[in-house]
Protein backbone atom coordinates (compact mmCIF):
# COMPACT_ATOMS: atom_id res chain seq x y z
CA UNK A 1 0.00 0.00 0.00
CA UNK A 2 1.53 3.30 -0.99
CA UNK A 3 1.37 6.26 1.38
CA UNK A 4 -2.14 7.75 1.06
CA UNK A 5 -2.56 11.01 -0.84
CA UNK A 6 -5.93 11.98 0.65
CA UNK A 7 -8.03 11.11 3.68
CA UNK A 8 -10.66 8.45 3.08
CA UNK A 9 -12.85 9.98 5.82
CA UNK A 10 -12.73 13.79 5.37
CA UNK A 11 -11.23 13.83 1.85
CA UNK A 12 -8.41 16.20 2.92
CA UNK A 13 -5.58 16.46 0.40
CA UNK A 14 -2.22 15.46 1.87
CA UNK A 15 -0.17 17.37 -0.73
CA UNK A 16 1.97 19.83 1.19
CA UNK A 17 3.36 21.64 -1.84
CA UNK A 18 6.68 21.55 -3.66
CA UNK A 19 9.98 20.88 -1.91
CA UNK A 20 12.34 23.85 -2.50
CA UNK A 21 14.85 23.28 -5.30
CA UNK A 22 17.87 23.96 -3.08
CA UNK A 23 17.14 20.88 -0.92
CA UNK A 24 15.64 18.49 -3.48
CA UNK A 25 18.88 16.53 -3.67
CA UNK A 26 17.95 15.00 -0.30
CA UNK A 27 14.55 13.73 -1.51
CA UNK A 28 13.05 11.54 -4.22
CA UNK A 29 10.76 12.65 -7.02
CA UNK A 30 8.08 13.95 -7.31
CA UNK A 31 9.67 16.49 -4.87
CA UNK A 32 6.52 17.30 -2.93
CA UNK A 33 5.94 17.42 0.81
CA UNK A 34 3.31 15.13 2.31
CA UNK A 35 1.03 16.22 5.13
CA UNK A 36 0.13 12.65 6.11
CA UNK A 37 1.39 11.55 9.54
CA UNK A 38 3.16 8.20 9.82
CA UNK A 39 2.23 6.32 13.02
CA UNK A 40 5.40 4.55 14.15
CA UNK A 41 5.61 1.54 16.47
CA UNK A 42 8.91 1.32 18.36
CA UNK A 43 8.51 -2.38 19.13
CA UNK A 44 7.89 -3.27 15.50
CA UNK A 45 10.40 -0.64 14.31
CA UNK A 46 8.20 0.50 11.43
CA UNK A 47 5.23 2.59 10.37
CA UNK A 48 2.01 0.76 11.29
CA UNK A 49 -0.60 3.31 10.15
CA UNK A 50 -1.11 6.67 8.46
CA UNK A 51 -3.03 9.50 10.16
CA UNK A 52 -4.89 12.48 8.71
CA UNK A 53 -3.54 15.77 10.11
CA UNK A 54 -7.00 17.36 9.77
CA UNK A 55 -9.50 14.90 11.24
CA UNK A 56 -7.19 12.36 12.95
CA UNK A 57 -8.56 9.37 11.01
CA UNK A 58 -6.04 6.50 10.91
CA UNK A 59 -5.59 3.97 8.14
CA UNK A 60 -3.71 0.87 9.32
CA UNK A 61 -0.91 -0.42 7.14
CA UNK A 62 -1.59 -3.97 5.89
CA UNK A 63 -0.11 -6.56 8.28
CA UNK A 64 1.73 -8.22 5.38
CA UNK A 65 3.70 -5.02 4.77
CA UNK A 66 4.52 -4.68 8.46
CA UNK A 67 5.77 -8.26 8.65
CA UNK A 68 7.86 -7.79 5.48
CA UNK A 69 9.51 -4.69 6.95
CA UNK A 70 10.13 -6.43 10.29
CA UNK A 71 11.71 -9.41 8.50
CA UNK A 72 14.28 -7.12 6.82
CA UNK A 73 15.79 -6.20 10.19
Amino acid sequence: MPVPTKCEKCNADFDGGPIPEDIREHYEKPWRWSRVIAVYDDRKDCTVAYKCPDCGHEVPRPIGEIIAVMDRS
